[in-house]
């Protein structure tokens, strides 16, 4: 369920490891700065606070950072989610769908 790394993961990210470009005060492999370096239009956008990316003028009701180290903690949240249940979440709606009501399922 989620907790074998595949090979070609393994192997991305040792290449990914060898190649870093310095970026501020950190370095991040080249091609994950190839696609997230902000242009100079989008810099604008976002509020450094410690080294964590906010959405400037954003959802006020989310308040957690939009970089990559949050990214990372959103996705290994899910897989200890996933390995504590033994399965994806599944919402309890099965007296409302009786009921009638209109799903949507996006993924």
């Amino acid at each position: 369920m989620g907790q074998k790394i595949s090979t070609l993961h393994v192997k991305l990210d040792r290449r990914a490891r060898r190649k870093t470009v310095p970026l501020g005060a950190s370095k991040i492999p080249t091609m994950v700065a190839n696609s997230c370096t902000p242009s100079p239009a989008r810099k604008d956008e976002y509020k450094w606070i410690d080294r964590r990316g906010y959405r400037e003028g954003g959802n006020p009701k989310y308040a957690l950072p939009t970089d990559r180290a949050e990214a990372a903690r959103m996705n290994a949240r899910h897989y200890q989610l996933r390995y504590i249940f033994q399965r994806d979440y599944q919402a309890p709606i099965t007296e409302d769908l009786q009921n009638g009501i209109n799903v949507l399922d996006v993924g």
